[in-house]
């Protein structure tokens, strides 16, 4: 199973974040879209779209990052943390030290996803 990460400009309950190389923080609502294969045509169509990387993980168990020229970026670790409340200084110090995460929120809290490499 592929999971297809999207930016959507509606609010959900999933929340990219991601720092660049200058330091200047993104911030998105994510939508996941499922897959049986590897999304070829919905990556096109998001690139075509101006989208600059689109992010899928494998069976929940890594993550891949596709850049617009397809050269990829494989993150096989992946580091989950439940959290009650966030603040933000705690979600700058994860930044400083992930560069990018994704935060689900739950019923119970919070559950943040990092995928290494």
């Amino acid at each position: 199973m592929y999971n297809l990460y999207t930016v959507t400009k509606k609010k959900t309950n999933i929340l990219g974040l991601w720092q660049d190389e200058n330091g200047k923080i993104f911030r998105d609502n994510i939508k996941i879209k499922s897959f049986n294969s590897v999304p070829r045509k919905d990556i096109a169509k998001l690139f075509s779209k101006g989208e600059k990387a689109v992010f899928y993980t494998s069976n929940d168990l890594k993550a891949v990052c596709v850049n617009a020229d397809y050269s990829q970026v494989i993150l096989p670790y992946k580091i989950e943390l439940r959290e009650k409340t966030l603040s933000c200084g705690y979600i700058k110090e994860l930044l400083k030290n992930h560069n990018g995460f994704t935060i689900f929120r739950e019923n119970d809290g919070f559950k943040i996803v990092i995928y290494k490499g």
